[in-house]
């Protein structure tokens, strides 16, 4: 206990400053400035199919240019977000089902593998080609061109008409005037190509058969190549429908008899 008659103790140090300890306080680095990766730091964009929100990265529809491309380089007007900046604000896809979409997404963002059944390349491929994403659309038509092989000829005619894949119809038509069985006319017609082009078919097959079963000799008379022998005007064995025309020479036909449509084709892809 202190005294009442002792002197306070004054705290304050009395005396040469530069007699203290100097204390070292060590200089801090400035933080360094935080940057997004280049490559792995992705904007997102909701868009709305259906009742089905769905969130991807930005990048894949800003690639190359595709019907999205005006969209992102508009600027929203003054005091209003873009659309696509949340689930509030979600840019609405019409037309199309959340299922189609889905499937376009499949290709688009191979993250957990891509499309895989025949239906959903059709899928990828519709809208790819609506909306001009051409790395979608050419992915889309090297996996069908696989799957076709084992379906209906005329169906895939038909596929290549409404995506406008020139290799699809050339095989098609060379397929169908190469075939050793008989076109049949009710066949062709039931599956929903138009006249113009059965016709086109018939009269290309008829050559096919033409030249496959004979060759024309100097003095006005023809080799069998169907019995082996030189005939004045007919051998009964021509109309045994021997199609072994080499599919290059097929080729040469449905190009010259399909070459307006062909052009079409090139000129738009």
């Amino acid at each position: 206990m202190m005294d009442s008659n002792s002197t306070p103790i004054n705290p304050t140090f009395v005396g040469d400053p530069s007699a203290l300890p100097r204390v070292e306080v060590p200089e801090t680095e400035p933080e360094p400035e935080v940057k997004r990766d280049d490559v792995y730091y992705f904007d997102t964009i909701v868009l709305k199919v259906e009742n089905t929100l769905f969130k991807v990265p930005r990048k894949g529809f800003e690639s190359g240019q595709n019907a999205f491309t005006t969209l992102f380089t508009l600027p929203p007007p003054e005091g209003a977000r873009a659309e696509g900046a949340d689930d509030a604000l979600p840019i609405s896809l019409h037309g199309i089902s959340k299922a189609h979409f889905r499937a376009f997404l499949l290709v688009l963002y191979p993250i957990n593998g891509t499309a895989s059944t025949y239906e959903e390349w059709v899928d990828a491929l519709d809208l790819a080609t609506m909306w001009e994403f051409k790395e979608v659309r050419n992915k889309s038509v090297a996996a069908l061109t696989e799957l076709m092989k084992s379906r209906n000829i005329a169906e895939n005619i038909l596929l290549a008409k409404k995506y406008h894949v020139e290799q699809w119809l050339r095989d098609g038509y060379i397929r169908l005037v190469t075939q050793e069985e008989p076109l049949e006319i009710d066949e062709l017609c039931s599956s929903m190509l138009d006249l113009l082009t059965i016709a086109r078919l018939l009269s290309i097959r008829e050559k096919v058969y033409a030249r496959s079963s004979r060759a024309d000799c100097d003095d006005g008379s023809f080799y069998c190549n169907r019995c082996g022998d030189h005939h004045a005007i007919t051998c009964p064995s021509f109309y045994k429908r021997i199609y072994n025309i080499k599919d290059a020479d097929a080729n040469d036909l449905v190009s010259q008899v399909f070459a307006e449509e062909i052009r079409g084709m090139q000129a738009e892809h």
